[in-house]
């Protein structure tokens, strides 16, 4: 049960400050998995051209990450719900490296649209319980410095995954491995936090009707992007 705004601050008031290490495991555990993300977002097109393969391939790949994601706002609630907030990071963490090892498995378009779809799941949904678990976790003090401290590191671990790509073999599955490795590596933070967990949501829904009575032409965009 949820507790109501004014109630929910004055419990926060109340309330010990919550340890800055805990929070920073989260940020951490999603600025790991960003250098891995940054990474497989650089080679799939470049591996793509490099084998000759037509660039429509390279949308159909977005397309089908954007379908997984939109699956993803849908089922984390669900999952969250069943597993709790930790375990649900760990989760999808997996399937990540899971969409990562099939692409290393060769270059078989198909198969990426499928293994990409499968990451725009479970990073969507990491971003929910990432989101939602800090959104809970600290003050509304400074609720604002900690989400753009959290955006900041995701960023730059994009950022540093993009680079990465100069300093590996394109023909081979060392950026797969690598993206794994990084995708293993940011489960520990989570694995280990002492960050209490928020209470699992009640329901979860993504509101496409009510979204285009407020603004179609912002629907229509973000469908067009997905597309």
């Amino acid at each position: 049960m949820s507790i109501p705004r004014k109630n929910r601050s004055e419990a926060e008031q109340g309330a010990e400050p919550t340890p800055l290490i805990a929070i920073a495991s989260v940020i951490v555990s999603m600025a790991l998995i960003a250098v891995g993300n940054g990474l497989m977002f650089a080679y799939i097109p470049v591996r793509l051209g490099a084998e000759g393969f037509d660039p429509t391939w390279a949308g159909l790949i977005i397309t089908g990450l954007s379908a997984g994601g939109l699956a993803g706002c849908i089922l984390t609630g669900p999952l969250v719900r069943r597993v709790g907030h930790a375990r649900a990071f760990m989760v999808l963490s997996a399937l990540i490296a899971l969409a990562n090892a099939a692409v290393g498995a060769g270059v078989l378009p198909l198969l990426w649209i499928a293994a990409r779809a499968l990451y725009g799941f479970a990073i969507c949904g990491l971003f929910i319980v990432a989101q939602s678990w800090l959104n809970d976790a600290v003050a509304n003090a400074i609720r604002g410095r900690v989400m753009a401290f959290f955006y900041v590191a995701y960023v730059a671990g994009l950022g540093v995954g993009y680079a990465t790509l100069a300093l590996v073999d394109i023909r081979t599955a060392d950026a797969p491995l690598i993206g794994i490795v990084f995708t293993a590596l940011s489960i520990l933070p989570v694995g280990m936090t002492k960050l209490a967990q928020p209470p699992a949501p009640q329901a979860a829904s993504v509101a496409l009707r009510r979204a285009w009575r407020v603004s179609p032409v912002g629907v229509a965009g973000m469908l067009a992007i997905g597309g």
